[in-house]
């Protein structure tokens, strides 16, 4: 439920997603491209301007200066102004008295010399013939300011001239007196044009552009100096209207940007349409096979959904091999199925093999009740299911007790099998009478006779005799036993070791005797004990197997080898148990 839930909740977040990401990179890139493209505009239009401007400034400065005398007539002009503004031209042809003055060339020392009156006339007629013509030529032009303005210092931003365009779509209306005598702010720190003619030695035509300069809103201006002897005198400007550019520039592109938009959205639906057939519809039938499937655990359903899916790319790629999956889930699950018969099966054979192998060895104690000469115990701790070691007890008279200790090559089934063999052959030539070493030798000779998977078998056999505490003992190949001796303490008995059973023919073994005092105690025991190892892989040890027993040097054997036992499992930790661990005890009380 949990998963349908989620599943609900989750539906179509990936076209969501995709259509989310896919929209934000088309708008970025969009919005990149836009914003080059008006850049570039932008910059086309103001070079285009440049030139437009520069052309018209070339025009109108021939207007101004066209006479060796202009010097004379701007200084005039700017210190008379008021006289000029007041003058009456009494409807003077101003053209013949132009052409006067360029046919009399005159000069500044001859216009010095005139009267006043002639000065204010000829001043007064030059400038509104001046005016006419800049006026005309700001009407015929496409710019909205015409100006000319002193830079120089004391009189920068004496305004000669000053035509402003009113209404550009109807009527270009222009100031007919000029403005002589009014003032611009030319600051050269607030007109970078302006400082950049002041400090060149010359220069054809300088722009920048302002805010607010020389009326309200953006304008970018052209600049041309108006040179006399070599210095400028003044500059004639003019401005486009950047504010109205920039308005119209803006509306074509927010008019692009919606085309844009459109498109993008456009193109989303269509991408959208194409993933959810090509990618999302066959996903989802993916999804839903896998489901499926692991409800109801049936490839042949699987196999079916997934053929549906047609889709020539990965996703039908997919589909096969969700189809391939689900029908070696199948055979895995059934060749799980037979395994785990098997294992059980197996297993049940190993626990009765547990059981008879227990049922082999003596595992009732007290043994013998009704004997108070001795006490003793065993026990046996396999490393897997059934284990390879073995020990045995028995009578072989009533004064001659046989005791058997012996630990098999290799573990598992195959170490108890040939267990059960080696114990029984043993023990059916302990039950002959004969010396515990011609028990070895025979032994080992009949269990390499059948030894054909060459496995052997390390043993300790001796005969305990009860009257009189005496011990005949031979080694196979088999630990060192531990004996208490009358002082209390546990020491090894270095005796000498054979060859082990079934390793070689015709071996013979060495015996030898020692006396079980009243109240000590024989400790054999298998290597399962020394060699048993910490998670580090460090051994146990014969030492510590020794120091353990001499911690309960009085213990009774069953009591003693639970302390053995325990003591190992506390070394061992969280290792796994290495070897099969096999003791067997006898005390003479």
């Amino acid at each position: 439920m949990r998963d349908k839930k989620r599943t609900k909740k989750k539906k179509g977040r990936i076209l969501v997603e995709t259509g989310i990401i896919t929209s934000a990179l088309f708008l970025v890139l969009i919005l990149a491209i836009m914003t080059m493209v008006y850049t570039g505009i932008e910059r086309l239009h103001l070079d285009d301007q440049k030139d437009k401007m520069r052309s018209e400034l070339v025009r109108v400065s021939d207007s101004i200066n066209d006479t060796d005398v202009s010097d004379w007539f701007f200084d005039y002009w700017e210190e008379n102004y008021e006289k000029i503004n007041a003058f009456d031209k009494d409807g003077r042809d101003a053209n013949e008295v132009k052409d006067f003055i360029i046919q009399m060339d005159l000069d500044r020392e001859w216009l010095e010399k005139l009267s006043d009156e002639n000065k204010i006339a000829f001043a007064s007629t030059i400038y509104s013939l001046t005016n006419d013509v800049l006026k005309s030529e700001n009407t015929a032009s496409d710019y909205g300011d015409l100006f000319c303005v002193d830079i120089q210092e004391p009189g920068r931003g004496f305004v000669f001239f000053h035509y402003h365009d009113i209404d550009e779509s109807v009527d270009r209306v222009s100031n007919t007196e000029g403005n002589l005598g009014t003032w611009m702010d030319m600051d050269p720190e607030k007109h970078p044009a302006v400082k950049e003619m002041l400090s060149a030695e010359h220069v054809d035509v300088a722009y920048e552009r302002v805010s607010n300069f020389p009326v309200e809103g953006e304008h970018f201006v052209a600049y041309k100096p108006v040179y006399i002897d070599g210095s400028i005198r003044c500059v004639i400007g003019i401005t486009y209207n950047w504010t109205s550019f920039s308005h119209s520039l803006r509306v074509g592109f927010y008019q692009m940007a919606f085309m844009c938009v459109g498109a993008i959205l456009l193109v989303a639906v269509i991408m959208h349409i194409f993933m959810y057939q090509k990618a999302i519809r066959p996903l989802k039938k993916i999804q839903t096979g896998v489901r499926e499937y692991r409800e109801k655990k049936d490839s042949a359903v699987t196999v079916e959904r997934m053929s549906e899916i047609t889709a020539g790319n990965e996703f039908g790629t997919l589909a096969g091999d969700v189809s391939e999956l689900a029908l070696e889930m199948d055979r895995y699950t059934e060749e799980n199925i037979r395994l785990s018969t098997e294992q059980d099966i197996v297993i049940a054979e190993l626990d009765m093999a547990r059981s008879i192998q227990a049922g082999q060895l003596p595992r009732v104690f007290p043994a013998f009740p009704d004997r108070k000469e001795f006490d003793i115990y065993a026990s046996m701790i396999p490393a897997r299911a059934v284990g390879g070691d073995f020990y045995d007890f028995f009578f072989i008279d009533d004064d001659h007790l046989a005791l058997v200790i012996a630990d098999v090559s290799g573990k598992g089934v195959p170490a108890a099998l040939f267990m059960m063999m080696s114990r029984i052959i043993i023990s059916n030539y302990a039950m002959m009478g004969i010396s515990p070493a011609e028990v070895l030798r025979r032994s080992n000779d009949t269990i390499f006779r059948n030894n054909k998977e060459h496995m052997f078998v390390t043993a300790w056999f001796g005969i305990y005799e009860v009257s009189t505490g005496r011990v005949v003992a031979a080694n196979a190949g088999h630990e060192y036993p531990v004996l208490r001796n009358p002082r209390g303490e546990y020491s090894f008995i270095l005796d000498t070791h054979g060859f082990v059973l079934g390793g070689m023919e015709n071996q013979t073994y060495e015996e030898y005797t020692f006396i079980l005092q009243k109240g000590c105690t024989l400790v054999v025991y298998t290597d399962g004990y020394p060699e048993a190892m910490d998670s580090k892989g460090k051994m146990f040890g014969k030492e510590r197997l020794k120091e353990a027993l001499n911690r309960m040097p009085d213990a009774d054997p069953k009591t003693l080898s639970e302390h053995a036992l325990k003591s190992v499992m506390n070394y061992v930790g969280e290792a796994e148990q290495f070897d099969d661990l096999t003791m067997l005890i006898l005390k003479r009380l």
